[in-house]
């Protein structure tokens, strides 16, 4: 499904036959997020990015968490950013969404 919507292939951590129903979001890097997901019983996490330790000891615990990197999991929030300003008075023609799209790949996944 976030491949579907992001157009980019996630880092998965845990169990992929994980029955789910508790979804944290969180938008850039995880912080400590992962940790109070586990405290909080939250079944997976949907983040931009986490520390290698911090997914593996989450992941341990029955955390799942999905690394989206970090640009991909803000730009969904780019565009209601930019219409929260046109609603507040700023002029549309002032405001301008990069295309970062191809600003980074994963050369590994791509055979020639």
């Amino acid at each position: 499904r976030c491949m579907a919507v992001f157009g980019r292939a996630p880092r998965v951590w845990g169990t992929m036959d994980t029955s789910l129903s508790t979804v944290c979001t969180w938008t850039g890097g995880a912080g400590d997020a992962a940790s109070e997901c586990v405290k909080r019983g939250i079944d997976v996490l949907v983040c931009g990015e986490v520390k290698y330790h911090a997914a593996l000891e989450a992941s341990q615990q029955g955390l799942c968490i999905i690394e989206l990197g970090h640009d991909v999991s803000e730009l969904p929030f780019a565009r209601i950013l930019a219409e929260s300003c046109v609603r507040v008075g700023v002029a549309r023609e002032k405001i301008a969404l990069l295309d970062q799209n191809d600003a980074w790949q994963h050369p590994e996944t791509r055979r020639v």
